[in-house]
């Protein structure tokens, strides 16, 4: 009976230790897959900023623009750099939430 007993529990134990790091090896594949997929999503991300940069900085070469256009350009081109590095900073808070897991 208590041999009976032991190789039960021997074999329950097994199973939980199956069971626990095959949901390990799933959790890691998915943070694995979160990462990459955003560090898709962040390199899209600065690729857009940049883009918009060009496009202001083309804004600021033309020609008859009064100060005022000009300021309001510049304060664009400010707002833009202020909200890129505000992502970066989304970016790299969520890598280090995901990494300390």
């Amino acid at each position: 009976m208590i041999e009976g007993w032991f190789a039960h529990f021997g074999f329950t134990i097994l199973r939980l230790k199956s069971l626990v790091l095959g949901s390990f090896e799933h959790v890691q594949h998915q943070a694995t897959n979160a990462f990459g997929v955003n560090w898709k999503s962040q390199k899209k991300v600065h690729k857009a900023f940049a883009d918009y940069r060009r496009i202001l900085d083309k804004e600021l070469d033309r020609d008859g623009l009064t100060p005022e256009d000009r300021f309001r350009v510049l304060t664009l081109l400010k707002n833009v750099i202020d909200d890129e590095a505000v992502k970066g900073s989304e970016h790299k808070a969520f890598v280090l939430r995901r990494s300390a897991s």
